[in-house]
């Protein structure tokens, strides 16, 4: 029995453990979000992920999730840690927001909590992972926080502000990291650390025109004044912002390269507001080098007053697929047709009967979901990729 019952993090992470080349760039949609990532010219595989996730609550209202995860390269797995955690952490935002009876802040402290559970229930302390995300919700306030020394900026007005401090000794003593000594550096604490995690949710008015940069330490460690990040990010804010976020990478190569290097750049305010086209039960996901679609069997949204959905329990909410559904196909033929075809058409969810389930196994081996899990797990997945090495 896992800490975290989620109905399609193990899918989720074994996508973002897929083969992927040394470096990718991608923009989340049509949002003005952009990500890239790169391992760099010392590493030999990238232990950095990234994502964002879109979706709609119980009531319609969209949100947009966006993480950058740095798997600890001195402890084993980190890849795998990294990917656990943004999984866990995008499926659990997405069972909250179909709840929807607690503030976005709730929805993103427990969903960090779950992951640390999780991590630390599979690989006992030997793995984990730093994480910094973001919330944006159309209802609500917006929210973001930080665990480990990952980085979370804010661009306005021609200046560079740094958001979180790193959980190190320097971090806390408000040291730079450059003039501290080598153990003043040593994280206190990581997703996967232990049982305990002591953790802060912040609240922001999304409403202000700014930007804000997410990055792992392999990023921000060519610019330890921040002057070259506010350099990059005025002389590019008429650019996409992938291309600003690839810059980022790849000038954290040209000073040597010595750790993976991932960014995420958001241009707020975001328009919030769910596409017409789009069906419920949708969760929308990219990372660096390509995207997801998950699909939960819903019914169609009751009008409830605010009474009513504050007194909704997760057991409360529809799980039984449409009537008229169509059987369900192969990950691969569905990946196959969408990139066969100019334009990409919505299909309804379909359900999935016993034996007919995408296989989804955690990351330990011979560890496959009970049949339980199995058949709470109605979901299907529909990838495209992209790679830019």
């Amino acid at each position: 029995m896992t800490p975290f019952e989620g109905m399609f993090y193990r899918q989720l992470a074994e996508w973002f453990l897929r083969p992927l080349p040394t470096g990718g760039a991608r923009a989340a949609g049509s949002h003005p979000i952009g990500m890239a990532t790169d391992t760099g010219l010392v590493r030999t595989e990238n232990q950095d992920r990234a994502a964002t996730c879109r979706g709609c609550d119980r009531f319609g209202n969209q949100f947009v999730l966006s993480m950058v995860a740095d798997g600890i390269g001195g402890l084993q797995s980190g890849d795998q840690a990294a990917s656990v955690a943004l999984a866990v952490i995008a499926d659990s935002v997405y069972q909250s927001a179909l709840i929807a009876n607690t503030k976005p802040s709730v929805w993103l402290e427990k969903a960090l909590k779950d992951a640390n559970a999780l991590l630390n229930q599979q690989f006992r302390g030997k793995s984990g992972t730093t994480l910094t995300a973001v919330l944006l919700t159309q209802a609500g306030r917006s929210c973001w926080a930080s665990v480990g020394d990952s980085r979370l900026y804010e661009y306005s007005s021609n200046k560079l502000t740094q958001w979180s401090t790193d959980d190190t000794l320097a971090g806390m003593l408000g040291i730079d990291r450059e003039a501290a000594a080598s153990e003043q550096t040593m994280l206190l604490q990581h997703l996967g650390i232990g049982p305990e995690l002591v953790l802060k949710v912040h609240e922001f008015d999304k409403r202000e025109t700014r930007k804000l940069l997410l990055c792992s330490d392999g990023a921000y460690f060519v610019s330890p004044d921040s002057r070259l990040f506010a350099q990059l990010l005025e002389t590019g804010k008429e650019l996409p912002p992938a291309v600003v976020a690839r810059r980022i990478v790849e000038i954290s190569k040209w000073a040597g390269g010595p750790d993976n290097s991932t960014v995420v750049l958001m241009g707020l305010p975001l328009e919030l507001e769910a596409p017409r086209d789009e069906e419920p039960g949708i969760l929308n996901i990219w990372d660096c080098f390509g995207e997801v679609a998950y699909f939960l069997p819903i019914e169609p949204r009751p009008q409830l007053s605010k009474a009513q959905s504050s007194s909704l329990k997760p057991d409360q909410l529809p799980q039984e697929p449409a009537a008229d559904a169509t059987p369900p196909r192969k990950a691969t033929d569905l990946r196959e047709e969408r990139l066969s075809r100019p334009k990409r058409n919505r299909r309804k969810a379909t359900p999935k009967s016993k034996g007919q389930h995408l296989k989804a196994t955690s990351l330990r081996d011979g560890d496959e979901m009970n049949e339980d899990e199995e058949a709470a797990s109605q979901v299907q997945l529909r990838f495209s990729q992209d790679t830019d090495d």
